[in-house]
């Protein structure tokens, strides 16, 4: 076999006269194929014939087809139908297998496969290794190849073959000469074929890229981030400079590494992107690498509207997805109520709902959710859904369609250019699903949802767009591209070369041996040092970048690094100018005002109870726009009890205990008489019982947690019969407290009188962490207000203000006691003393002061942005509104 280099000026001339040019990758034709163009265009033609510029295996395909027909025909299997032959006989022959994953181990028998016949390798290889792996592989590939044989199919991967041998029933259709453009290597089928067209006449070249190799540069970055945001501004500059230049940045692991490359260009090439959420409609720029197509809103929509209709536990993030779609039917009218039924599905932050129970909510005409498009066609779809009999896919395609139809995607709106071709490649998808009736039997709906659902997310999609003159791409894609700019991202040690991944499904001294894909170190470094050396042909100037560190590690550079010397670009190649941010306040006249204050509060009761102290107490600004201006998150469903449900159960269960026990003496005898542990299963078992209709509590979920609930309860019996004798003065008890005029509502979890007839105020916190008597109680803001606040009706009688922390790690009691309360002596609780105070009375005057000057602060409208300082930054660390108050960028700004 013996290939003549050719120029592209050489190869053009030869397509004019009929000539093929093979390419090892779409983008590369697309490329080769303006460059045709140019050339014609500098010739000075206005029309010509559209040249064969096609990649290698289409070319393959297209012979196929022209192949003459037979009554025995071969169908050649699509990749969809081949994974779905491998799955099939995986799950036959292994089906402990599925819970590998399915998809993935296909895949790799697929792969495997492909390695055998590409390089011409038999099962005879494999017979003498024991490996289990290998002999499940070997058992699949007879199987596979069996299926074949009996039904005709032929695997994309035997195709190059099957085009050798029947190459004499194409000679009249075969070009006079064939021209190979970005083509690495050839395997060994390949050179079989490349031989037999030899043979046949046909002469063979492959095109050289017109670039003498030129000198690298070197850039050393101290990050990614610093590396491509350096790199950006550097395309900048190129592109101002001269709009018609062709600059290629070339990214090894672009996949990994695509969502940060695209915020960081978007924000360099499309600083609006920062204030508008909508993608450019064209871009300066132009990813090669797509994303798959399943996760476009689009797609995703409707994936996911259809899964909801089989499901009998709907997900709520889910349902909100469908409930806000702009694709989905009635989404504009509907929309205040769609977003009303959204945060009631989410009340709770129940992971999931009945269908039954959204579409009973959606149809309640007397509510402000009330959403009666949604409800109508999510009630008919669903019953349409109800197919019981299994179907063949390509009539699942036709229902999943109908389906669509009927919710109105994706006609709800005006599609853009973006959108319609993600819709069409949707629709390609169904045809794919349609055709695996040829090797797949009827299935159900959820089967046939589950192949449709893997095939969107298998293909990558890119939408079709104007060209930019900056391409970023992939190592193998920059493969027999040329440009008047080149720069090579992330040339690290641990990216270039890549690291060694022989098939696990093959032998790996075998695939060493035949020098297979990622077989070894050593063949990887040699395709790296072919890659790399094509790259400094593609290009006149050519930069390497690397980083020296990631996160806390420090990194290394590519060993095709150790002779370039690190050099610095000018500063015309990489000034960034100013940063959208400060584009914007350069160019307008800024006041800056300090808004503190909100308005006045002029109403009888305070809503938000003592929650509101705390919150203002914590800062001003998160009281007043939580309380005032009722800003809040929606509620997140979790797939467990919140630590707020499993506090109000603790809470029920402590509260039905003493409703029954009623003093310390009376719960001694219940243990005494062992009586206790048959009332606490009653009493919890009613408890839990109210939990009825939470999606959790199942009969399993539920006893478990009784179980957990008894526990609890148990461990803190023990701390509480240690006690002196008390009486319970009062449970669960309602009272309304009066601060400068505001009415507020609190409710105190219990009260104990004690043998002096002084009183214990006791709060159930089931918590692990609860701050220090001095952090809570003892400062100008108190933080911890709920006590402090009932205190103000129990007056002076008070002996102890307890907080009661039941936790399975800690169990015991914080707060404040009189020094000469005997009874909590000995659990290292707090006096007034040791707050500096002599007694109760001036701790509750210092309380009443404190918290009337909160109260003030509520009055008032005071908001400023004001969070009181705490260990850890725990005021702002965990606060939803810090995209409203914006504290971390206030030093920016």
């Amino acid at each position: 076999m013996n290939l003549n280099r050719t120029n592209s000026s050489q190869a053009f001339e030869s397509l004019e006269k009929g000539a093929a040019l093979l390419t090892s990758s779409r983008r590369l034709s697309r490329h080769l194929s303006l460059d045709f163009a140019e050339y014609q265009i500098e010739k000075g033609c206005k029309a010509w014939e559209t040249p064969t510029i096609i990649p290698f295996q289409s070319w393959l395909e297209s012979l196929f087809s022209h192949l003459p027909r037979k009554s025995d025909r071969i169908h050649l299997l699509s990749p969809e139908q081949e994974e779905c032959l491998w799955e099939e006989i995986i799950v036959s022959c292994n089906p402990e297998k599925i819970l590998l994953g399915l998809s993935g181990l296909s895949d790799t028998a697929s792969s495997a496969c492909d390695i055998l016949i590409r390089y011409k390798l038999s099962l005879n290889h494999l017979q003498d290794h024991q490996d289990q792996e290998i002999l499940a592989f070997i058992n699949w590939l007879s199987e596979f190849k069996d299926l074949c044989h009996k039904k005709n199919f032929l695997s994309s991967s035997g195709l190059t073959g099957y085009i050798s041998e029947s190459l004499h029933l194409l000679a009249p259709i075969l070009p006079d000469s064939l021209i190979f453009a970005g083509f690495l290597e050839f395997d060994p089928v390949q050179e079989d074929l490349l031989t037999a067209f030899e043979q046949a006449g046909v002469s063979l070249q492959t095109l050289d890229q017109s670039h003498v190799r030129s000198e690298p540069e070197c850039v050393v970055c101290k990050d990614f981030q610093s590396e491509t945001l350096t790199s950006a501004h550097w395309a900048l500059n190129q592109t101002l400079s001269n709009p018609q230049d062709r600059i290629g940045i070339v990214v090894p692991d672009l996949k990994s590494r695509r969502s940060q490359i695209t915020k960081i260009f978007d924000h360099v090439f499309h600083p609006e992107t920062l204030t508008s959420p909508a993608e450019p409609q064209k871009k300066a720029y132009n990813i090669s690498l797509g994303e798959p197509l399943g996760h476009s809103p689009l797609v995703r929509a409707a994936l996911i509207f259809l899964n909801l209709l089989k499901e009998n536990q709907l997900k709520v993030h889910d349902l909100g997805t469908i409930l806000f779609s702009p694709f989905i039917k009635g989404h504009e009218q509907e929309f205040s109520a769609r977003t009303a039924l959204d945060l009631r599905l989410r009340k709770g932050s129940q992971p999931w709902r009945t269908a039954d129970w959204v579409i009973e909510k959606a149809s309640n005409p007397d509510k402000k959710y009330y959403c009666p498009v949604f409800a109508d066609f999510f009630s008919q779809t669903r019953d349409l859904a109800e197919i019981s009999q299994t179907q063949s896919p390509a009539i699942w395609a036709r229902h999943f369609s109908k389906l669509l139809k009927m919710a109105g995607w994706p006609d709800s709106r005006a599609m853009n250019s973006f959108e319609y071709q993600t819709f069409q490649a949707f629709k390609n998808e169904l045809s794919r699903l349609s055709s695996l009736e040829t090797v797949l039997s009827e299935i159900t709906y959820s089967q046939a949802l589950e192949k449709l659902n893997t095939l969107c997310h298998k293909r990558i999609f890119q939408p079709e767009s104007t060209s930019g003159s900056i391409q970023v791409l992939g190592l193998f894609e920059a493969s027999g591209l040329e440009f008047d700019h080149l720069w090579v991202m992330h040339m690290n040690a641990d990216t270039l070369p890549a690291q060694a991944s022989p098939n696990p499904l093959l032998p790996v001294d075998l695939q060493r041996k035949h020098l297979t894909p990622g077989s070894s170190p050593r063949r990887e470094l040699n395709m790296a040092s072919r890659l790399i050396d094509l790259l400094l042909k593609s290009s006149p100037r050519v930069i390497f970048s690397f980083s020296t560190h990631e996160d806390d590690m420090e990194l290394q550079p590519s060993p095709f690094l150790k002779n370039i010397a690190p050099s610095n670009l000018s500063e015309p190649d990489i000034n960034p100018g100013l940063s959208p941010v400060d584009t914007v306040f350069q160019s307008s006249l800024v006041e800056e005002v300090t808004d503190s204050q909100g308005l006045p509060f002029d109403k009888d009761w305070l809503p938000g109870g003592t929650r509101t102290f705390q919150n203002q107490a914590l800062c001003p600004f998160k009281g007043y726009v939580l309380h005032r201006l009722g800003a809040s998150l929606p509620e997140e469903p979790v797939f467990a009890l919140t630590p707020v449900e499993r506090g109000n159960l603790v809470h029920k269960a402590m509260m039905r205990l003493w409703q029954e026990a009623g003093s310390l003496e009376e719960l001694r005898e219940l243990y005494e008489e062992q009586s206790l542990d048959g009332l606490l299963d009653e009493l919890i078992s009613i408890t839990v019982n109210e939990m009825k209709n939470h999606v959790l509590f199942t009969q399993e979920f539920s006893q478990l947690e009784q179980i957990r609930l008894k526990s609890l309860v148990l461990a803190w019996l023990e701390i509480e019969l240690k006690r002196s004798d008390f009486e319970i003065a009062a449970l669960e008890e309602k009272q309304i407290v009066t601060l400068k005029g505001m009415k507020i509502s609190t409710r105190l979890d219990r009260m104990d009188r004690m043998p002096d007839q002084s009183l214990a105020i006791i709060d159930y916190k089931t918590g692990s962490n609860i701050e220090s008597v001095e952090r809570m109680w003892a400062g100008q803001r108190i933080t911890e207000p709920q006590l402090p606040i009932y205190a103000q009706i129990a007056g002076n009688d008070i002996s102890a203000v307890l907080l009661a922390q039941i936790n399975p790690g800690k169990f015991k009691f914080h707060g404040l006691v009189k020094a000469t309360e005997a009874d909590f002596a000995e659990k290292g609780l707090k006096t007034p003393e040791d707050l500096g105070r002599k007694d109760f009375k001036e701790i509750l005057s210092q309380w009443k002061n404190n918290l009337e000057d909160i109260a003030g602060e509520i009055k008032i409208g005071h908001a400023l942005i004001d969070p009181l300082p705490q260990q850890g930054d725990k005021t702002c660390r965990y606060c939803e509104l810090k995209p409203l108050c914006r504290i971390n960028e206030q030093p920016e700004i």
